[in-house]
């Protein structure tokens, strides 16, 4: 089953797309639209669920470290539930904690520009937030947030080994360089 992956913000929706199978994420598009203009992005993600047949769309929804949701959460269940009144799209909420910190943690390694990284940084989000989805789905139960605690408490100490969430965002990076 193919998913689409979701980045909100309030000026962009970042965009990943999986495989046939539902195991892989890639990068798909990013959209930039008016401060908080979501119905704009509503309709965009609607137009992209049609064009690729698709029927679950998973979206980030922002939590503070603590688990408690905030403003950004409220904005991101309000999306969800105004896709859902006006399609039969199925939309699933997933914790998108330190997901900027492990694309930006990338993108850095992987040397693209200050430009670049800010063109990009949306879309390879949602793809974070997908492949974390399909890892769980698919037999996985490691968040991808909990992998970088882990590497920002022991990075003084030691080096963790590279996962397999960094080697798929590093290889949708080589598809933009």
């Amino acid at each position: 089953m193919k998913y689409i992956g979701l980045d909100l913000g309030s000026r962009t929706l970042g965009v990943a797309i999986s495989d046939e199978l539902g195991i892989l994420a890639r990068k798909y598009d990013t959209l930039r639209f008016y401060e908080d203009d979501y119905d704009k992005a509503i309709s965009y993600t609607i137009d992209i669920c049609n064009k690729e047949n698709v029927k679950n769309v998973v979206l980030g929804l922002p939590r503070h470290m603590n688990g408690d949701k905030g403003i950004r959460a409220d904005i991101s269940i309000e999306f969800k539930n105004k896709i859902e009144s006006l399609s039969d799209i199925k939309v699933i909420l997933e914790d998108e904690r330190l997901t900027t910190v492990i694309v930006d943690r990338a993108m850095l390694e992987g040397n693209l520009s200050r430009k670049k990284r800010h063109e990009k940084k949306d879309e390879m989000a949602a793809v974070v937030i997908l492949q974390d989805y399909l890892d769980k789905i698919n037999g996985g139960s490691f968040k991808l947030w909990q992998i970088e605690l882990l590497k920002l408490k022991k990075m003084a100490k030691k080096k963790l080994l590279v996962t397999s969430y960094l080697h798929i965002i590093q290889m949708n990076l080589i598809r933009i360089m």
